[in-house]
């Protein structure tokens, strides 16, 4: 017979692979739909769980991460790189109440990096309010304000920034809730199973030193119907950018709808869609695909859709078709492979602009959003649980950027690796691998970038 240590590990990966599965979803871009619930599922107020601090009705998550940085590359540049070496903390706190029917979250994050080299020192922060209303069990009303500072932007700016992460507790398919600190908890508030999530899968992209501020205001409304769901979200953001002779600060109006439903007991369809339009541009990027529940070892989605964009005041338009993918195979309770694939096509004849296409997953490569380009973008990615203490995420990626009409073709190959090993209920280890490597048949283009970080991230 089983010892109940035993039964109760094995039910901790279980409930372990549940939030990574989520987790994954989550990191997915919008072609891959959450999947649709099938039944309302039951929320109450949060209880205070042992080793929480609570005051008044109030449940603060604080945490502090203390770690190292090494590059060779720090900002991806293909002429100037720069090597650094460094040493970082950030802190973070999550303040959370909850009556059942409203919901309020305050949250605050700030780091700051010194490296070898003084003029790459950062120091980023962040702070917002959420505030969730369940106006019914199966209607969600969410409002969110957030600021943001950031020291360093990437090359290009996406064209569609997207919405915001609205951090907080969440609801669990099975009904438990995934609490701010990574910790899973019953209904009622009883421990399920510590934190045992890897949650910073990175990817590369060529950056550059120019400090903003973005302040962005947000609600959603979440419907949820028989065995479907409806989530439509509208946000407007204003960045203010220190230097304005590398970008010029703009303003970002984005409606966000997405929902899905099911078609049988093994499939559903889904649809989802982006619109964002700045200050000088718009663009938007919608898909619609079906996909699966898992069967035996498996599971799938297929997508199709348009995105297209368009410069105020310029003529010529650029848009073109989009399609791709996604495979996961479950070999074990504690092991998760996933392939996915995208391809993007953008025919423009508009002129250039600082601002990226979106591909549709993530790649250390930035592809301009005035030129005609076909992306061709594919990701492996394993995540397997070695113990409830010990789990592992490795990510391969490849991107190929044909410039149509045009000789040039650009390659990007990403590797990233994580492992997290849980020394205690409060305190983690981290350590982080990434390799990227740019190569372009034209001039100022290609470059190589190893970059790690490794530290101890403790959970008060």
């Amino acid at each position: 017979p089983k010892k109940k240590g035993d039964a109760a590990a094995a039910g901790g990966r279980k409930l372990c692979r549940v939030c990574l599965s989520a987790f994954f979803v989550s990191l997915s871009h919008i072609a891959f739909a959450e999947e649709p619930p099938l039944t309302v599922p039951k929320t109450g107020p949060i209880r205070a769980t042992p080793g929480t601090l609570n005051a008044g009705g109030w449940l603060f998550f604080p945490s502090l991460r203390l770690f190292s940085v090494f590059s060779d590359n720090l900002y991806q540049s293909p002429t100037r790189p720069v090597p650094v070496a460094g040493v970082a903390v950030a802190l973070s706190l999550v303040a959370e109440w909850n009556s059942g029917i409203h919901r309020t979250t305050v949250y605050g994050n700030a780091e700051v990096r010194r490296y070898t080299d003084d003029a790459s020192d950062t120091f980023d922060r962040q702070a917002g309010l959420v505030q969730r209303y369940e106006l019914m069990r199966d209607l969600i009303l969410t409002f969110q304000g957030d600021y943001t500072h950031r020291t360093n932007s990437s090359g290009l700016l996406n064209a569609i920034p997207g919405a915001i992460t609205a951090p907080g507790s969440m609801v669990l398919p099975n009904g438990n809730v995934l609490l701010p600190d990574g910790r899973v908890v019953s209904p009622n508030g009883t421990p399920v199973s510590p934190a045992n999530i890897v949650t910073n899968v990175g990817v590369g992209s060529r950056t550059v030193t120019n400090p903003y501020d973005q302040f962005t205001g947000q609600a959603s409304v979440y419907k949820i119907f028989d065995r479907a769901f409806v989530r439509v979200t509208g946000l407007v953001s204003t960045t203010d950018f220190r230097d304005e002779t590398l970008f010029r600060d703009f303003r970002v109006r984005q409606f966000i709808g997405s929902g899905g439903f099911w078609l049988s007991p093994w499939f559903y369809a889904y649809a989802d869609g982006s619109d964002a339009v700045r200050t000088e541009s718009s663009a938007y990027r919608t898909v619609g695909g079906i996909g699966s529940a898992k069967i035996g070892f498996f599971s799938g989605a297929a997508y199709a859709g348009y995105q297209g964009s368009q410069l105020k005041g310029v003529p010529g338009v650029a848009g073109g078709e989009v399609y791709g993918g996604r495979l996961s195979y479950y070999p074990t309770r504690f092991w998760t492979l996933a392939l996915t694939a995208d391809r993007t096509l953008n025919v423009s004849n508009q002129q250039q602009s600082n601002l990226a296409l979106d591909i549709g997953t993530q790649a250390p490569i930035l592809v301009p959003l005035g030129a005609s380009t076909r992306t061709s973008a594919y990701a492996f990615q394993s995540d397997y649980f070695v113990s409830p203490q010990l789990s592992t995420i490795v990510r391969l990626g490849y991107t190929r950027v044909d410039y149509l009409n045009s000789l040039r073709i650009d390659e990007a190959w990403l590797v990233y690796s994580a492992i997290k090993y849980q020394l205690s209920r409060q305190a983690a280890l981290m350590l982080d691998y990434q390799f990227t490597d740019i190569v372009s048949n034209v001039p100022f283009v290609s470059a190589t970038r190893h970059y790690l970080t490794a530290g101890v991230n403790y959970k008060f």
